[in-house]
């Protein structure tokens, strides 16, 4: 059996190829960094089960997704994210994936994760509807994290509102219901959070949320 595990997080793709390789049977895992040498890995291997971070620095997040489920659409997809707000796993699980683990749920998860799907089953780790998502007009990011990216991009309150409703995958248009604002004024906070974050698009804006949030421990 062949995993490809897509993931730019080194460390943690190692990690989780050397826990799953005891627990499955005749398994042989690649890795790959970049969507782009997945996508190559893919070709020329075959894998039976395809493991994506959603947020890497040269994915397009749900857009790669379907691409690589259209591209290869005998290999069942696992999704991980440490963004595992409501609407991105709705999003996700909407585009075909046949599974999501959050990247903080234990290593039993994933390799229950992996079993099911490979049975034809689906999983998610986390109920979109109880994914501890606050209320709208909360804010969605965590405070050690609003603190972060506070101190090091010096966001303003409005700001950082936006970018935690951007990590969980809403529009434009949701984002103004939420804030009570047009489109246009979404779009001008939008276009500042993203130079503030020094990222070219929404997807390498939530990869940056996710490389600096805060490490528990």
């Amino acid at each position: 059996m062949k995993i490809l595990i897509i993931d730019d997080h080194k460390l943690f793709a190692e990690g989780l190829k050397q826990v799953l390789v005891p627990l499955m049977d005749q398994i042989e895992i690649e890795l790959a960094s970049t969507v782009e040498e997945g996508f190559a890995i893919a070709r020329e291997s075959s894998p039976d089960l395809a493991i994506l971070d959603l947020y890497m620095p040269d994915s397009q997040g749900i857009g790669s997704l379907k691409l690589f489920m259209h591209s290869f659409p005998l290999c069942p997809v696992v999704v991980i994210s440490a963004c595992d707000h409501g609407p991105t796993i709705q999003r996700v699980m909407e585009a075909g994936a046949l599974g999501f683990v959050s990247k903080a749920a234990p290593v039993e998860e994933m390799h229950k994760a992996l079993q099911l799907v490979l049975a034809g089953e689906v999983y998610c780790s986390v109920e979109p509807w109880k994914s501890g998502e606050t209320e709208e007009n909360d804010a969605p990011l965590a405070k050690p994290l609003e603190a972060a990216l506070t101190q090091r991009y010096n966001l303003t309150p409005r700001q950082l509102h936006v970018l935690g409703l951007i990590t969980r995958g809403l529009t434009n248009r949701e984002i103004a219901q939420v804030l009570g604002c047009t489109e246009g004024t979404v779009k001008v906070h939008v276009s500042m959070v993203l130079k503030a974050l020094g990222a070219k698009n929404r997807t390498e804006a939530v990869w940056i949320v996710e490389r600096d949030m805060p490490k528990e421990g």
